[in-house]
């Protein structure tokens, strides 16, 4: 990460490539060696870290997430919304991911079926205040004052 800080882009490569040779089975690497290319702006070079680290760990809900990220980035919003759903099925505690999740639903056009997801699956969070505020938000969208106010009531 020094490398990365000092500007020396091909030292942090070589580290991060490193990192992911000594310990192929942890996500990190595979997830900062993703995020150097997209900063570079070398689109293939992400997708294929983030496959090869999701071949590697398919039970990973970060790296799902960060795929998901990475489709979007790259206006490909339809396959994102199943990275951003296996994600939160992996990881169902991870709020980010369940938000993602949501907003690309509403982004295709699939308002009434994110906010119901939401509204089934925003019990199982602790961090529920940004979750609470998106499905206000799609509520209102949709103008179903029952939704609403079931969203305002919760704590």
């Amino acid at each position: 990460m020094l490398a990365l800080e000092q500007n020396q882009i091909s030292k942090a490569e070589q580290a991060f490539l490193g990192a992911i040779a000594v310990e192929p089975y942890y996500e990190t690497g595979y997830i900062n060696l993703a995020d150097l290319y997209r900063t570079q702006q070398r689109n293939a070079e992400v997708a294929s870290v983030l496959a090869n680290g999701m071949k590697s760990l398919p039970k990973s809900g970060a790296l799902k997430y960060a795929y998901g990220l990475h489709l979007v980035r790259s206006q490909q919003h339809t396959k994102a919304i199943g990275f951003f759903e296996q994600a939160t099925l992996l990881e169902p505690n991870s709020s980010q991911y369940l938000h993602a999740y949501i907003l690309s639903l509403d982004g295709q056009g699939e308002t009434v079926n994110a906010v119901n997801k939401l509204q089934k699956n925003i019990s199982n969070y602790n961090d529920k205040q940004q979750l609470k505020e998106l499905g206000l938000y799609l509520a209102q969208k949709i103008r179903n004052r029952k939704m609403y106010d079931w969203f305002m009531g919760l704590n």
